[in-house]
């Protein structure tokens, strides 16, 4: 296989093989590759071949559009997206950052952030969500619940707050919010930063919970990585030895990742029976010429529990899931797979509501080589929506938590901490006791905050809101 592409869920590589050579031998409709082409004419052709072959809703696409317009790529790849339904897929050209990201490697400087326009003062600021472990923003003392308000000295605005991401090094300074007053307050204090490339822990935090007589596992759990696996596999195993009765799984920041991981993880948790049955984790549906093509070949279009997860596997009844707007794709794949096998009681806000998934792909010739001249280019296509064995999908206003407890974008409370809202409610269900000391907390919302949060910039900027994947780079 070439380096640009690999399976990482699906089951059939021959198949995909034989349809790449399909696809590059017979929907040649105006130009080969070898004639001569500008280099956005090249990056359209990409474009549209791939959108036609792999977009869920490849039947919306106008098909007489042509790559040789001098459009800009970005421009030709939006005027093919569905947006009434696709609010996902994208277009870089910026490929190695992509490919990266969802491999858990960036050069970042290692937080999460809620970026916050202050209407009433005409300020921006930005909350920390959450600091990566070993990271620059780790390093430099920033933590979670901290308020960044300026930028080398100068005001964060709609036009430079994503600096806070790709800048090569920045100083930050911090602010309280009075709530009373409503107003930001300096506290004078300054953190300075390097971005570094780096390996992405995805577990944030893990403890276990001793109180009235139950051992309760908690895990912070941000990114579904496949290089989490073993990690998580040894937290599972602690968790076994300790005798832990229920386990609390905080989804509140995890934005997705790689699909394969989603059904790794939910086999650490499910039933035993599930994983010995080989039952049934996720239904595919793609477009119909691919499902017919997958069918022909066939290709199951399903995912079943991981048997390799057997041994770590927790045998739980139940689990309790921590969920925000932030909670989304595979994450939101964790849930709804294992709705029809457990207890799954979800604490928290709505999750995001992204039903599918997508493909990452980069431009190649008909011999299966990437286009050297237009490599740069690639995809984060949507190219399927998954559904449970129950065949609930089609979620798109997100996923109602069971136990509504609103969040506040403002806490520094460290996660794990039994007093956490979230977890304190988790900690009330399991053992029918109120955790002392928890506070009663309201969302930004319901404080009434003259201040509206702009959700775009909570992600990920190398990985796009709710992503989960089925490719990945060979590297």
């Amino acid at each position: 296989m070439n380096n640009s592409i690999r399976i990482i869920w699906h089951s059939s590589v021959v198949a995909l093989l034989c349809l790449f050579s399909i696809l590059f031998t017979s929907c040649d409709k105006q130009d080969d590759f070898d004639v001569e082409m500008t280099l956005v004419q090249m990056a359209n052709r990409f474009v549209l071949q791939y959108n036609e072959l792999y977009y869920l809703w490849n039947d919306k696409i106008d098909y007489n559009k042509s790559y040789m317009t001098p459009t800009d790529p970005y421009a030709f790849f939006e005027s093919l997206m569905y947006r009434n339904l696709d609010q996902w897929s994208y277009l870089t050209d910026d490929a190695e950052a992509l490919f990266g990201s969802y491999e858990g490697v960036e050069t970042t400087y290692g937080y999460r952030l809620t970026v916050i326009n202050f209407t009433h003062l005409k300020e921006y600021a930005a909350v920390v969500n959450f600091v990566y472990p070993d990271s620059p923003a780790e390093k430099a003392g920033l933590k979670r619940g901290d308020i960044l308000y300026l930028i080398d000295g100068a005001p964060i605005t709609e036009s430079n707050y994503m600096n806070l991401y790709y800048s090569s090094s920045m100083a930050v300074e911090t602010a309280t919010y009075d709530r009373a007053n409503g107003k930001l307050e300096q506290t004078g204090e300054i953190y300075q930063m390097s971005a570094v490339k780096m390996e992405l822990d995805a577990v944030n935090a893990h403890t276990i919970i001793e109180i009235d007589g139950h051992k309760i596992g908690y895990i912070c759990y941000t990114d579904y990585l496949i290089s989490s696996h073993a990690k998580m596999s040894r937290i599972c195993d602690e968790f076994k030895s300790a005798g832990v009765d229920d386990v609390v799984l905080d989804l509140r920041y995890n934005l997705g990742g790689a699909a394969i991981t989603s059904t790794y993880i939910s086999s650490l948790f499910a039933p035993k029976s599930a994983l010995i049955n080989k039952e049934l984790f996720l239904k595919e549906i793609w477009n119909t010429t691919l499902t017919n093509y997958w069918i022909s070949q066939g290709a199951m279009l399903s995912e079943k529990f991981e048997e390799a997860a057997l041994g770590h596997n927790l045998d739980l009844k139940r689990i309790y899931i921590l969920t925000t707007s932030s909670t989304a794709s595979a994450s939101e794949a964790t849930i709804v797979g294992l709705k029809p096998y457990m207890d799954v009681i979800t604490i928290g806000e709505k999750s995001h509501g992204k039903y599918c998934a997508a493909v990452l792909i980069q431009p190649m010739d008909s011999k299966g080589e990437i286009i050297p001249e237009i490599a740069n280019w690639a995809m984060s296509l949507v190219a399927y929506k998954y559904a449970n064995k129950d065949g609930f999908t089609d979620f798109t206003g997100g996923l109602e938590p069971v136990h509504n407890v609103e969040v506040d974008i403002f806490s520094s409370t460290p996660f794990g901490d039994p007093s956490e809202p979230c977890l304190a409610k988790a900690i009330e269900l399991i053992t029918g006791k109120v955790v002392a000391n928890a506070p009663s907390v309201k969302s930004s919302a319901q404080l009434q905050l003259p201040c509206s949060v702009d959700v775009s910039a909570t992600e990920n900027l190398n990985r796009p809101f709710g992503g989960m994947v089925k490719f990945g780079s060979l590297r």
